[in-house]
């Protein structure tokens, strides 16, 4: 990897610093942002997929009501 990055042109400080970043967990403040971005239009997708569960919930339970209504023969 050494190699590579002096391949690349990467000054030894450059690869000193990289692996420093690396190791303290450090990521860029830009890759930041864009994982927060992601992280809301993840938690606001997961939002709108309990309320569509809950809907269906409540459609299958009313079915289900309705059914035992009309063997009874009480349909809503």
């Amino acid at each position: 990897m050494y190699n590579f990055f002096l391949g690349s042109g990467a000054t030894e400080n450059d690869i000193e610093s990289f692996i420093t970043n690396i190791n303290s967990g450090y990521i860029p403040r830009g890759n930041l942002e864009e994982k927060q971005e992601i992280d809301d239009q993840i938690k606001e997708a997961d939002a709108i997929l309990q309320t569509k569960n809950v809907k269906i919930k409540t459609i299958n339970e009313y079915t289900k009501l309705n059914e035992k209504l009309g063997k009874h023969g009480l349909e809503s």
